[in-house]
């Protein structure tokens, strides 16, 4: 049996693949290819990465012996339904594996190499500046704070990765819709792992993880910072009508760029990515964005990031239109961001930084 490991990276599709390898788990196992089932809540096998070592926080806090204990019983699970299917492909995804891993010993390629012939891997790697701004829309989306301005980090987490399976089994391919099969990460998942077409039937889906605008992100840092986590379940309620007034804004009008970063800050992305050079001449990835003469010659010390203007460029008169239409179409949402607040909630954090951008 041949194993594949998709370990991302983060923002390259994965929640759209892992999406669809999911949906087509029978299809696909009807035809030697095993994707296993997951927890609930989940369409990939993130929790194996806690046996990888060195271990790492899993969905931001430690990891202790219940999550290890967990991470091996659905290992276990794994195993029963390659005894009971018998694939000649398993399949397994979660972008939590990329990272760099120990040379010695791993409970999860240990075991994986004692079902199979050969444990693989595949990647999708992002243009730096890319992958930054989809990194850290997402960052601030999820309300875990703003990255700091640094480069982008491809080698340390791929060069563990071939000394422990070989670089003849790391297949990396470059992500970016022009380059994607059909325009489609599945597609290109599937071409990059079989050579002939497997005839799987069409699906529709929906992108699962949409980014924002640096505006819809305005709305939400704007949202945390009216009522901050321990005041969360007051508005918890509004959140997600105010995420899917954002994606559904974003959609009715898109902006011109998804990514219009500072000219500056993007200059200093693409400089400090020293690993755009050995992506090129390990692997033949060549970003058509990256001047290889003076691009990545870093070191540079990364910057801390206080709020979203020092990094991206925002429209006033699209978060103008944004705020306008967010006050006629959800008014209890804009009430409870612009209302006003309870004693409690001016002694723990203030308000003014909202009402300063939602302002009429």
């Amino acid at each position: 049996m041949r194993t594949v490991i998709h370990i991302g990276m983060f923002k390259t599709g994965t929640t759209a693949l892992q999406k669809m390898l999911s949906l087509h788990a029978d299809e696909l196992r009807k035809r030697g290819i095993l994707y296993p089932h997951v927890e609930p809540g989940t369409r990939a096998q993130h929790r194996l990465s806690v046996l990888l070592k060195p271990y790492v926080p899993l969905w931001g806090r430690p990891v202790d012996f219940d999550d290890i204990a967990m991470a091996r019983g659905q290992l276990d699970l794994v195993k029963q339904e390659v005894a009971q299917h018998r694939p000649e492909v398993l399949l397994l995804s979660s972008e939590a594996m990329f990272r760099p891993i120990d040379d010695g010993p791993q409970d999860l390629l240990d075991e994986l190499a004692a079902i199979s012939e050969s444990v693989e891997i595949c990647v999708w790697v992002r243009d730096p500046v890319e992958q930054f701004a989809a990194g850290f829309r997402q960052r601030a989306k999820s309300h875990r704070g703003y990255r700091p301005i640094a480069g982008v980090s491809y080698r340390a987490a791929l060069e563990s990765w071939i000394a422990k399976v070989g670089q003849d089994k790391v297949t990396v391919r470059r992500y970016a819709r022009d380059s994607l099969v059909n325009r489609e990460i599945f597609d290109d998942y599937l071409g990059a792992i079989f050579s002939h077409d497997l005839g799987l039937p069409k699906i529709n889906h929906h992108e699962q993880n949409t980014s924002l605008s640096p505006e819809a992100i305005q709305a939400v840092q704007a949202y945390f910072d009216a009522y901050p986590r321990a005041n969360f379940a007051k508005a918890g309620r509004y959140k997600a009508r105010l995420l899917n007034f954002l994606m559904a804004f974003d959609r009715a009008h898109p902006p011109p760029d998804m990514a219009p970063l500072k000219p500056d800050v993007a200059a200093r992305i693409r400089a400090a990515t020293a690993d755009v050079h050995w992506l090129r001449e390990t692997f033949g990835i060549v970003f058509p964005a990256t001047d290889y003469v003076k691009d990545g010659l870093g070191p540079f010390e990364p910057i801390p990031v206080e709020v979203l203007d020092e990094v991206f460029d925002v429209s006033p008169d699209r978060l103008h239109h944004l705020t306008a239409q967010l006050r006629r179409s959800h008014p209890k949402v804009w009430r409870a961001l612009v209302g006003n607040p309870t004693r409690s909630e001016q002694m723990m954090y203030p308000i003014h930084r909202l009402t300063r951008w939602l302002r009429l």
